[in-house]
């Protein structure tokens, strides 16, 4: 049975339908994607990530994921807690410990998510010896 193109376009204008139209999907409809926090998006990212190096068919691929996988380590929801691990980057390059340490506990304090700045700051406690310390920030990037 064919319906009329004009009956379509009644039903699609009425003003029931329009009003159902103009509201939001319920969380139900939703796919869950959708739903995903950036973090959990960013972690599926990245397991589909290390799938790909695991897969790599050739050495430019490999190079490829992992290029990918440390853009995604490096990424923060947050621009400043981005800019903050370069200085604390450039202070540990520059050997200014204290400063770059100061930067580093800030920055897990506020942005305790980021593994980045738990593995510069963990990098930094190996290079002042703090072996203790050093592992078990090591720990805190495995779970996260």
């Amino acid at each position: 049975m064919r319906i009329p193109l004009m009956l379509c376009l009644a039903l699609l204008t009425t003003p029931a339908l329009a009003e159902e139209a103009r509201e939001p999907p319920s969380s139900a409809t939703v796919p869950a994607v959708a739903r995903k926090s950036p973090a959990e998006l960013r972690a599926d990212h990245l397991d589909s990530l290390f799938a790909k190096l695991r897969l790599a068919r050739d050495e430019d691929d490999a190079k490829e994921a992992e290029s990918a996988i440390w853009k995604l380590w490096m990424a923060s929801d947050s621009p400043t807690a981005e800019v903050l691990l370069g200085q604390a980057s450039a202070a540990m390059a520059a050997k200014h410990y204290d400063a770059s340490l100061q930067i580093l506990d800030s920055l897990v304090a506020v942005h305790p998510d980021f593994a980045e700045a738990w593995n510069r700051r963990a990098t930094l406690y190996f290079h002042q010896g703090r072996m203790r310390e050093s592992l078990a920030d090591i720990d805190k990037v495995l779970n996260l």
